[in-house]
């Protein structure tokens, strides 16, 4: 008799790249709960929710610089707010330009010192880029990070997929549908996605995505992948 062939492949479960997120700092600095608290394992976020704040590590002699410049425009605007005060005072006798620069000069004064100022204490509040569930956190109150470290990761459980590796090319071109199961047993539907053109330790890349996730699937979770190939055996 004539049967489809079947190949057993080794998968595992990964996020959906469309809505998974990883969180990361643009500065270094020291982590602090923001809003009283943050964020942990198994906590569900909403996109743009709060989840840490990262405030600039500053060492004495930066912020003796800073503190410096301060008093520095702190010293220019008090000169350009007399010298606003003299010209207005001589509104009429002295050209209207010479006032508005005067008044210029002052406002961008204002403008460097309250941009400064914020340097000092201010920090980066990181934000949920997606909605989900926070898979990974990397942090702890007080820990200093450096930027770009990843230090959360955000997954949605209702969007997972099955990343494969198939060393047979057959398999790859061939295929004609797929099933899974999980190590507990539990049947998992899935479709096909799409293939890697780059082999990966010498084998194809194969992803499916999850129709309607069981409960007990996590991230990084083994699953045996059934392909079926258009090829026929006889048997």
């Amino acid at each position: 008799t004539q049967s489809a062939r079947t190949v057993q492949l080794i998968g595992q479960v990964i996020a959906d790249p469309a809505t998974a997120g990883r969180v990361q700092s643009t500065q270094s600095g020291r982590v602090q709960p923001s809003g009283g608290d943050l964020a942990h394992v198994g906590q569900a976020v909403q996109k743009g929710d709060a989840l840490a704040v990262v405030v600039p590590v500053i060492t004495g002699v930066e912020r003796g610089g800073l503190q410096a410049q301060i008093a520095e425009l702190d010293a220019q605007i008090r000169i350009a707010q007399q010298k606003v005060t003299r010209l207005n005072a001589l509104a009429g006798s002295v050209a209207g330009k010479e006032i508005d620069d005067a008044r210029s000069e002052l406002a961008g004064a204002q403008a460097r010192r309250a941009a400064l100022s914020p340097t000092l204490v201010q920090g980066e509040v990181l934000r949920a880029p997606v909605s989900g569930v926070v898979s990974v956190a990397n942090v702890t109150t007080g820990q200093v990070v450096e930027s770009k470290d990843v230090l959360f990761e955000i997954v949605d459980p209702k969007r997972l997929w099955i990343e494969a590796l198939a060393f047979d090319p057959a398999v790859a071109s061939q295929m004609t549908s797929a099933s899974a199961r999980a190590t507990d047993g539990t049947p998992i539907k899935v479709g096909f996605v799409g293939r890697g053109l780059s082999l990966r330790q010498g084998a194809v890349p194969l992803q499916f995505r999850i129709e309607n996730p069981p409960t007990s699937l996590s991230v990084g979770s083994p699953v045996t992948l059934i392909a079926n190939v258009a090829t026929q055996e006889t048997g």
